[in-house]
């Protein structure tokens, strides 16, 4: 708009002048042509990614979400916002100079910037590689510290300037006056907000399994004592997607902690990896997962399929290489008991754990199964709540999820310390920053509710509400990631390959 207001002042003199004192003869008027008037100059390309950020001080103090606020303000989370700045640095290098692995010294110079930039109320957007520009609320800018750290950390000059209580920086041509531009515009009120174009990004980051790489829209705002978080996708083609009624397996029972539903994934499930490693050829098309109570490994699942026993036992076969002995140890700390005469699959692990994970067919009712599990289920024929199976009555849901944050959390943790055992991988310290972080969360008592929808032919619509923008399972890979460097690996032991090796 305002690229253009030269040409719309422009016309406005022609017209006025046009109307006022004596009209020029055709003579005149035939000597005086008038001038071309220059193109505007076009528009910048759409951003990978462009963002506004509250700032960690605004979370700190955010009184509409109590639970963040208390979580940000914890007594133990300085080791853990050292931890996110330093993989941030990590990643900004990775992303800016190709480089992943800095020397240590270097990171650690960028980490008090880092640091800054987290705390602080800032907008960007980035359009590859080399082209890029924000803008952070900071004053008294140390100009010179953030030049020298940017000049290691980008490919690309970088351009600062100090205005008004903000660091601008930018490269390339329209870099810096993008900055100003991003200052100028309207702050949004919410926490967290921007749009990207995931075509744009770097290769790996879109899983190419999870349709083509889309346009989205997010917000995350802070209401009624939670955070609500809405993701807007626009895909470049129609998604092929089946919403079929909801065949729900009779073997879900009450009391849940959390459950999960998915469906028209047939195409989805088709294009991934850890299935096409599997070697079946008829993809489902819905799934459930649900948690029970009292034991960590009381998790769940069930898939709808016309040939369950089939199914059960070419997994079977693909999977028993996993526990053969491969240069002196098996991928896989146990042994695998195929009962073929009832297409049963069960695994014995080693080391006493109470774990025995199972997958087997099953008849009902409604329709044959693949079920597995990896404990035995909570006592009960209790069916699930009806207020539960009430979410799903929408004709656009594609996929629901509901859990106690508190349980949801220890499930994991040790379901998936469990697989660190078991595949001799890096297990994860209780005393590391941000696993003892999260352990001192009350989170008993929070509850987390994801749903997506079709809202056209080409897009889908993410809603989530819960304490802190995570799932318990977001929040323990978090975790895991930041406690990376803290993580207890068997002595002499190299990383283990990939449990599923490509076909």
């Amino acid at each position: 708009m305002f690229r253009l207001l030269p040409l719309v002042c422009l016309v406005l003199t022609a017209l006025l002048w046009g109307g006022c004192g004596d009209r020029p003869s055709p003579s005149q008027a035939k000597s005086a042509p008038p001038q071309p008037v220059p193109p505007s100059p076009p528009p910048p390309p759409p951003p990978a990614f462009q963002w506004h950020f509250a700032g960690a001080r605004r979370l700190a103090e955010e009184t509409n979400a109590p639970f963040l606020e208390k979580s940000v303000n914890a007594t133990n989370s300085e080791p853990v916002a050292f931890l996110l700045a330093t993989n941030l640095v990590r990643n900004i290098v990775w992303f800016g100079r190709g480089e992943t692995n800095p020397l240590p010294a270097e990171v650690a110079d960028l980490v008090p910037l880092a640091r800054q930039f987290l705390a602080s109320e800032s907008a960007g957007e980035i359009l590859s590689r080399t082209q890029w520009a924000f803008a952070i609320r900071v004053e008294a800018a140390d100009t010179v510290t953030w030049s020298n750290g940017l000049a290691f950390a980008a490919s690309q000059p970088a351009q600062l300037e100090a205005t008004n209580g903000w660091l601008l920086v930018g490269t390339g041509a329209l870099g810096l006056s993008r900055a100003r531009e991003l200052v100028h515009a309207p702050m949004p009120a919410s926490l967290f907000s921007g749009n990207f174009d995931a075509s744009k990004w770097p290769t790996g980051i879109w899983p190419e399994w999870l349709f083509a790489p889309p346009r989205a829209e997010f917000e995350v705002q802070a209401t009624n004592e939670n955070l609500r978080t809405t993701v807007h996708f626009k895909f470049p083609t129609t998604l092929d997607l089946h919403l079929d009624p909801w065949k729900l397996p009779p073997v879900i029972r009450d009391p849940l902690v959390s459950f999960s539903a998915a469906r028209g994934i047939r195409s989805v499930v088709e294009n991934a990896s850890w299935f096409r490693s599997l070697q079946l050829s008829n993809p489902p098309d819905q799934m459930f997962v649900w948690m029970q109570p009292e034991i960590q490994f009381r998790l769940f699942y069930a898939l709808p399929t016309e040939f369950p026993n089939q199914v059960v036992d070419t997994i079977a076969d693909r999977l028993r290489p996993l526990f053969e002995a491969t240069n002196g140890l098996p991928r896989v700390m146990g042994s695998l008991k195929h009962l073929a005469d009832k297409h049963a699959l069960r695994v014995s692990l080693f080391g006493g754990m109470p774990i025995t994970p199972v997958l087997l067919p099953l008849a009902t009712t409604n329709g044959e199964w693949v079920f597995g599990g990896f404990y035995p289920g909570f006592p009960s024929t209790n069916p699930p709540p009806a207020a539960l199976l009430a979410q799903l009555q929408r004709t656009n849901l594609v996929a629901y999820s509901w859990e106690n944050s508190g349980e949801s959390i220890e499930h994991w943790r040790q379901l998936l310390q469990a697989a660190d055992v078991y595949t001799l991988g890096g297990l994860i310290q209780a005393d590391a920053p941000a696993n003892a972080w999260l352990a001192t969360l009350p989170l008993a008592d929070r509850n987390a509710s994801t749903e997506v929808l079709q809202t056209g032919p080409a897009e889908l619509e993410l809603t989530r509400k819960s304490a802190l923008g995570f799932t318990g399972f977001e929040l323990i890979q978090l975790v895991r990631w930041l406690d990376t460097p803290f993580a207890a690996h068997p002595k002499g032991m190299a990383p283990m390959p990939p449990l599923l090796p490509p076909r």
